[in-house]
């Protein structure tokens, strides 16, 4: 596994704590292969370490974060996390395996137009085709409320947005032509 670290401040981690970072998430190999990548960032702010790993693996991006006041600390707290997380993907693939069902989303309501905030920041990535489900494994193991992706399904190809809803389930999101 190729891991790319990065800090804001040289003061973070040291060699030892390197090396103790790498042998914790290659660790996590034993339970999942392969995994190609791991982007893993430190941070320091007011004696709080934050330690936030994202992970490539079979085409799907596992990513999560954790703080603590010391930073070996942070890193083990960070490889349960993404122990957890891989073997719940593990469990669900094989589940999906086993029962195969299908299941279709609520009908999407329109979300009113409202003053938009300054734009932070911007990030580009590539849109691969998935099914609804995979769209929704990816959610989840990425940590986050929406997903885009390219939508394949009987009735629809093309860009969709898959969300998390309040009320439990999911929406799509599509355009209209």
């Amino acid at each position: 596994m190729k891991i790319t670290v990065k800090s804001s401040s040289s003061h973070c981690f040291d060699e030892s704590t390197l090396s103790y970072a790498e042998e914790k998430l290659e660790k996590l190999e034993k339970i999942f292969q392969p995994i190609r990548e791991a982007d893993l960032v430190f941070n320091e702010s007011k004696g709080i370490h934050m330690a936030e790993v994202t992970m490539y693996v079979n085409g799907k991006i596992i990513r999560a974060e954790t703080k603590d006041t010391n930073v070996r600390s942070a890193i083990d707290k960070l490889k349960d996390k993404l122990e957890r997380q891989i073997r719940r993907y593990k469990e669900k693939s094989i589940d999906k395996k086993r029962h195969v069902k299908k299941e279709f989303p609520e009908e999407v309501i329109p979300i009113p137009e409202e003053e938009l905030p300054m734009i932070i920041r911007e990030k580009k990535f590539s849109i691969v085709p998935l099914s609804d489900e995979d769209a929704i494994e990816q959610l989840e193991l990425l940590g986050h409320d929406f997903f885009l992706y390219y939508r394949i399904s009987k009735d629809y190809k093309g860009l969709a947005v898959m969300y998390r809803r309040k009320n439990d389930g999911y929406g799509i999101l599509m355009p209209e032509e």
